[in-house]
């Protein structure tokens, strides 16, 4: 009686098992076959609105959490991929930049459209920065600082080529945002009193609020919060601590990662796209639909060994530097803010065009210059007749 209850339960055990396996094997060929049914389909199959095969992405980055202005995005950069000539260009956009058509600086354009219609802000983000860079954009990208670091971080970190060794000795921490430093009550109004008069800068009055970030030259493999706080760095010593050098910073850690994903075949691995995807869906904001990402990753493999271009769109006071196309706006004119303005005048984006469209699509750039000496040298040049 008792094997036979025995017998009786191992079979109906075994069933369960059974059933629970093929279960499993529902589940996941019913979530992934339609991946794979479209990654098997020849060819690329991604809307373009340019008419040269390029196909065009706005990549941004906003703080989210509990960091001040949320919602502003922190980093701007146009992408434009050439699929026939295997290149990728990369434009970045001054966050400072002032804009007439909404009245403020341009990293405010995504946040002042999600406050008003939610879901509105990547397609307003579009129309603008399209506007500026005269350039139409395909797709939109954005995605906070922490779904960044947790991407990096599964990924196994990158590895990043550190020109110059920065140092910022003035780095936000996130957590001591609201730290008194050992201030009482009054000490903290006379400070931030002093703060309102330019006598005292906020890392001055509140030390234990910033954190001295250094970052050697060199190849260095950063971590998700190294490669965050080496693409945020704003107050860094010298050199490093331009808009313009962390625009920079910030294209070569977008380089890094492809280059990461690429290296380890992470785009073809169905289990890590999934730790991918789940990690970041609540941190991402995209107008690519499901059904593009197989495509998406077949342009990321085509596009493994190709060659990447980047410009910054900048203000310095180099006549040499083809991106100086902008000049710092007076404050009184904007609140006391620090704005960027054209250097062509206000709202005129057509050096801005212009030089985008010289290093993207190779139109209209400038013809170069001769050498005079190397012109004298070649009518100097006698002729040898055979």
């Amino acid at each position: 009686m008792h094997r036979r209850r025995r017998n009786s339960f191992a079979k109906f055990m075994g069933l369960i098992i059974v059933v629970a396996f093929f279960a499993v094997i529902a589940l996941i060929v019913g979530y992934l076959l339609p991946f794979f049914v479209q990654y098997s389909k020849p060819g690329i199959h991604i809307q373009k609105t340019t008419p040269d095969h390029r196909i065009t992405f706005l990549l941004l980055g906003i703080g989210g959490g509990n960091h001040d202005g949320p919602l502003l995005t922190d980093t701007i950069q146009f992408a434009s991929v050439d699929v026939n000539h295997n290149t990728i260009d990369l434009v970045s956009v001054p966050r400072d930049l002032w804009n007439p058509a909404i009245n403020q600086k341009i990293n405010a354009t995504y946040a002042l459209a999600e406050q008003n219609q939610v879901g509105s802000g990547l397609a307003a983000a579009k129309d603008i920065v399209s506007k500026v860079i005269g350039q139409p954009i395909d797709y939109a990208l954005r995605i906070d600082f922490n779904g960044f670091v947790k991407a990096v971080n599964e990924i196994g970190g990158v590895d990043v080529h550190v020109a110059r060794t920065l140092d910022d000795y003035a780095y936000p921490i996130d957590s001591m945002t609201d730290a008194t430093c050992g201030h009482t009550p009054q000490e903290i109004i006379d400070l931030t009193a002093q703060e309102a008069t330019g006598s005292a800068t906020d890392p001055q009055a509140f030390p234990c609020r910033y954190m001295h970030l250094h970052v050697p030259a060199g190849l260095v493999h950063m971590d998700g919060q190294l490669a965050l706080e080496f693409a945020r760095s704003r107050h860094a010593m010298g050199v490093e601590g331009t808009d313009f050098a962390r625009s920079a910073r910030q294209q070569e850690i977008i380089e890094a990662i492809r280059t990461k994903l690429l290296s380890t075949g992470t785009l073809l691995n169905p289990d890590k796209m999934i730790a991918l995807f789940n990690i970041v869906k609540e941190s991402i904001d995209t107008d690519i639909s499901t059904s593009e990402i197989p495509d998406f990753i077949k342009l990321a493999q085509q596009l493994k060994s190709a060659k990447i271009h980047s410009y910054v769109i900048d203000y310095s006071d180099d006549p040499t530097d083809q991106g100086n196309l902008l000049v710092q706006g007076n404050p009184n004119d904007f609140g006391g803010a620090y704005v960027l303005e054209p250097r062509a005048g206000y709202g005129n984006y057509t050096q801005i065009h212009e030089f985008v469209a010289c290093k993207v699509q190779n139109i209209g750039c400038p013809t170069p210059t001769p050498n005079p000496t190397t012109e004298v040298k070649k009518k100097l040049t006698p002729t040898i007749s055979m």
